[in-house]
Order: structure tokens, then C-alpha cells, then sequence
């Protein structure tokens, strides 16, 4: 039989064990956490050495491509730093073999260049020396300066020497159109017009209808022969229309010689609707449909002009239709026989 004394012994040791086993287990969990933390500070140094190690290979900055530096804007061991933009630290090209132009055409001039039309220029380090390429895109933003609107044309031509270098400044021709065994005249032709003591030498007969018609090469001629053939006209529709061109002609005979202004325009014009009055009365609806179809087929956008010969003392009129031109001479399509001598200009003779 246990005393009270005794007891109160056992009790005290009991709570004793108790509060020990509790504060070992509070120093175990310390310990775990302890554990947790100590992989959480690793885990963070070794993030830490990862990114050491990033930034570590980043401090080699290589090209992404292949070639030749042609410029360096940083120096080794400089401290780069991309905020924004990127910072340019070289520019490499990536072939020399191969080159592009970036050439600024006129808008006046930009609706003939076409994809692969071909490009010849010329470089100032070597002028004697012609390289070509070709047309490869024309930019459709346009670059105005001092209200002058020009449109980027890209180039690309070869280099297999590497004679053209970057940066050089090209002088550019882009083949527009090309003709061989064409009649042409030089460009100051064009803008000759006997005015003055040379309007005494103009040929007395020089706007009649015969003239006209022999110094356009028998135009009006070949148009009827042109019509019988593809139309297959009778000898009364030629006859007709043979009349009809008459009056054009003489149409352009009452107009008088360029120089007349508007009112001349306005009688070709009128001669020219004269005709296609004649046509649509004297033909079927076939045949007229035919012709018209024949019109539109006629190559467009060729202008007109009046050159001028100096034939036994006197000045003579050729019209004719014009076509291709370059800087230095023009292309005549119809209305000059080739070899003829054409007026470039008059000049006075001394006393």
C-alpha cells in the first residue's frame, strides 16, 4: 500500500518524462525545418551558380552568322549593356560575292521598272568597267526629299572578284525595254522647230495632202492596205474609206504647221473621229467590231512628234510615232525612212 508521500514522487517524475518527450519532439521538428531550410539555401545557391554560369558564357558574343566584319563599334573588355534597343557592336556581311543595290528611281519612272529587269551601273572606283544584275524588288514605301518622291529599287548583282565593296555609290541603268535594228534620232530632234529666218525655208507644199502623206511614209496608205487585208474589204468599202482618210489629211493641212497650238490637237482629233464615223457606215457591225478590237490591239502609250528634214533648200515635215527612248537618242516606229537626214538645228550664217 503506497503512502501519500510515494505518490506525489511518481506523479512529479511522470510530468517530468512528459515535458522531456515533448521538447525533444519540438527539437526534432527545429531540426527538420532546420533540414528544409538548409536544402532551400542550397537550392537557392546552386540557382545562384547557374546564373553565374550563364552570364559567365554570355560574355562571349558570337555572330550569328557567317562572313567578313566590316565594321566594329566596341572594343574587347568594353562593358555592353542592352537596355531598349539592342546595341550594335558589329556589321558583318554575310557573302561579298553577291551584292545589293539600293537604288531611289523617280516616281515618274518607277511604273516601267519590273521584277528581273536587267540593270547595268557602274562604280566610281572603276569607270571603265560595266557590271550587271537585275531587278529583284521594287519597295512599295515611298522617300519623299525636298518634295522629290523616289521609291527604293533592290538589285542583285554578282561579285565573284569582290571589286565591289560596300558602301559604294553605283550609277544605275535599268533596261526597261529593249529593240534591235530599230530607226532612232537623236534627242534634240525633238525639240527643233523652224522659227524665225527658217520659217522663210519651210517647203512651199509642206502641209499638203500629198506631202503629208509621203513624209509619214504613206501612213494613211498602209492603214487602208492594213484594213483590206485583216477586214477583207470590197473595192467599195476601200474606196469609202480612202476618201475618209483624205480628209484627215486634209484636216491636218488646214491646221498648220506644229507650233499652232491646241487648235491643231483639236483638228487631228476630229479627223481621227471623222474616220471611225466613215468606218461604222461604211462597215458590218462584224467588221467594225473587228477593227475596234484591232485598235485597242495597236501597241499603246507611243506619243507623237514632228521631225523635220532639209530636202532641195527647203524644210520638210515628217510625223511619226515614237517609241522607245533613252538619254541620248529616241526610237522612231513609223513615219522615217532609215538614213534619212533630219534637222537638228539651224544656225545663221555669217556675213
Amino acid at each position: 500500500m503506497y503512502t501519500g508521500a510515494d505518490f506525489s514522487v511518481f506523479a512529479f517524475s511522470a510530468d517530468t518524462t512528459t515535458a522531456a518527450q515533448q521538447s525533444a519532439t519540438a527539437d526534432l521538428a527545429i531540426a527538420k525545418a532546420q533540414v528544409e531550410n538548409a536544402k532551400a539555401t542550397l537550392e537557392q545557391r546552386q540557382a545562384t551558380l547557374d546564373s553565374a554560369r550563364i552570364d559567365l558564357e554570355r560574355t562571349y558574343i558570337r555572330s550569328p552568322i557567317d562572313g567578313v566584319v566590316i565594321e566594329r563599334t566596341v572594343e574587347a573588355g568594353q562593358t555592353v549593356a542592352a537596355s531598349m534597343t539592342a546595341p550594335k557592336l558589329f556589321t558583318i556581311a554575310q557573302d561579298l560575292a553577291h551584292v545589293q543595290i539600293d537604288a531611289q528611281v523617280d516616281e515618274a519612272d518607277i511604273g516601267q521598272v519590273a521584277s528581273d529587269n536587267l540593270v547595268t551601273f557602274t562604280v566610281d572606283a572603276y569607270p571603265d568597267v560595266t557590271f550587271k544584275g537585275n531587278v529583284e524588288q521594287i519597295r512599295l514605301a515611298p522617300i519623299a526629299l525636298n518634295n522629290v518622291v523616289t521609291y527604293t529599287v533592290v538589285i542583285a548583282a554578282d561579285n565573284p572578284l569582290g571589286r565591289l565593296l560596300p558602301g559604294m555609290t553605283a550609277n544605275v541603268e535599268i533596261v526597261t525595254g529593249e529593240h534591235k535594228d530599230v530607226v532612232v534620232v537623236p534627242n534634240e530632234v525633238l525639240r527643233f522647230q523652224p522659227r524665225g529666218p527658217a520659217q522663210a525655208a519651210l517647203a512651199r507644199d509642206a502641209w499638203s495632202t500629198g506631202a503629208v502623206l509621203a513624209s509619214t511614209g504613206d501612213r494613211g496608205a498602209r492603214l487602208l492596205q492594213r484594213l483590206k487585208e485583216q477586214l477583207e474589204l470590197g473595192e467599195e468599202e476601200v474606196g469609202q474609206i480612202r476618201a475618209a482618210l483624205e480628209a484627215e489629211f486634209a484636216a491636218i493641212k488646214n491646221a498648220g504647221p506644229p507650233g499652232a497650238g491646241a487648235a491643231q490637237e483639236d483638228m487631228r482629233e476630229q479627223a481621227r473621229m471623222r474616220i471611225a464615223k466613215v468606218l461604222r457606215a461604211v462597215l458590218t457591225p462584224e467588221k467594225y467590231k473587228k477593227y475596234e478590237e484591232m485598235a485597242r490591239q495597236r501597241p499603246g502609250g507611243r506619243r507623237r512628234a514632228t521631225l523635220w528634214t532639209y530636202e532641195d533648200g527647203a524644210f520638210w515635215p515628217h510625223e511619226v510615232r515614237l517609241g522607245l527612248a533613252d538619254g541620248s537618242v529616241t526610237e522612231v516606229v513609223e513615219g522615217l525612212a532609215e538614213g534619212a537626214q533630219v534637222v537638228v538645228h539651224v544656225r545663221e550664217a555669217a556675213p
